[in-house]
């Protein structure tokens, strides 16, 4: 029981750093991605009461009144 205990530590130490491998690698790719997309921004010009929603947007908003 013992030597079952000690090969299931062993895999799962292992499983371990090969997922902390993989993070480290998606990690780098979602920095690329949130790169390319940081220049985006939304513009909105109307009349009135023009309003934008979402989270974390930056919008230019041009309201004529």
């Amino acid at each position: 029981m013992e030597t079952l205990n000690l090969i299931l530590g062993i895999v799962a130490s292992g499983a371990s750093i090969v997922a902390a491998v993989i993070s480290l690698s998606v990690k780098s790719d979602v920095k690329k991605m949130r790169d390319s997309f940081q220049g985006n921004i939304m513009s909105v010009s109307g009349t009135g009461n023009s309003q934008v929603m979402g989270s974390d947007n930056k919008a230019d908003v041009h309201a004529n009144w």
